[in-house]
């Protein structure tokens, strides 16, 4: 692991204090926790890469969403 100082304004410090307290855990643990959340992982960009990769002959799915997810949970899939 590396160290990392940074400087905090007074109330983001008591928060942060606040918080860790609250989940009984360390500053540095919410901070890590933080930057998991805010930082976007290289999984989660491969995961959405795929959006648009495929073609389907539905024009309405926005509409009829629930529709086909029913034939789908029901094994009848076009």
């Amino acid at each position: 692991m590396f160290r990392l100082t940074i400087q905090l304004p007074e109330d983001l410090y008591l928060a942060l204090r606040r918080a860790a307290e609250a989940e009984g855990v360390s500053a540095a643990e919410v901070i890590r926790r933080a930057l998991r959340a805010y930082v976007p992982s290289d999984r989660w960009e491969r995961a959405l890469a795929v959006v648009g990769a495929f073609e389907d002959r539905a024009t309405d799915v926005a509409e009829r969403h629930d529709d086909y997810l029913a034939e789908v949970f029901r094994g009848r899939v076009r």
